[in-house]
Parts: structure tokens; C-alpha cells; sequence
């Protein structure tokens, strides 16, 4: 399987990336979960590629984590989101669409 074809997962533990390319096993790393061990293979086999990921630069956090106003703004511009243009004096979103009447 070529890297383009592999599945990326980004990550943003260096040191996980780091255990799982590094094919030596250590005492210390006996209790890791048989689940690990499947990723080490994949990664092997050329099927998963993993990619370090800054933190402040992890999308994946925008749904799953408490983060600032900033952090949250700054994500969302990430994945393309817009804020809205402007709000109407009930609160509600002006929007320039035109408006169809439903019956």
C-alpha cells in the first residue's frame, strides 16, 4: 500500500508516535493494551501513517475537549467554518438567502 493510500492519524504525543515506530519491545512497555500492538502492525505494513499534529493545531479538539473562546475560534476557522455576518436585534442571524414561505 503506497503512503498515499494509508490512513493518516494525526497525533500530538511525540512519544506515542515514537513507541510505535520503534520495533524493540522494553519491559516497560509489557502492559500496553494488545490494541497498540495492531497499530504497530498496520504502521508496519504501510496501511496507517502517523503524523505528528501540534496541539494547538489538533481539530479533533474542538468537539472533544474544554478549550477557550480563542482556541475554539481559531479551530473552526480551521476546518472552514464562518462566523455568521451579523445578528438581528432578537439575537437571530441576519441572513442574506433569500426566504421562501412554507405553507
Amino acid at each position: 500500500m503506497k503512503n498515499d493510500e494509508a490512513v493518516k492519524i494525526y497525533e500530538d504525543n511525540q512519544g506515542s508516535i515514537a513507541l510505535v515506530k520503534n520495533p524493540e519491545f522494553h519491559k516497560r512497555t509489557k502492559h500496553i493494551d494488545i490494541r497498540y500492538h495492531f497499530v504497530r502492525e498496520k504502521v508496519a505494513d504501510g496501511q496507517v501513517l502517523l503524523q505528528y499534529c501540534a496541539t494547538k493545531d489538533m481539530k479533533a479538539d474542538l468537539m472533544t475537549k474544554p478549550i477557550s473562546a480563542a482556541q475554539f475560534d481559531y479551530l473552526r476557522g480551521m476546518l472552514g467554518i464562518k462566523t455568521p455576518r451579523s445578528a438581528g436585534s432578537s439575537g437571530s442571524v441576519v441572513d442574506d438567502a433569500p426566504r421562501h414561505d412554507v405553507l
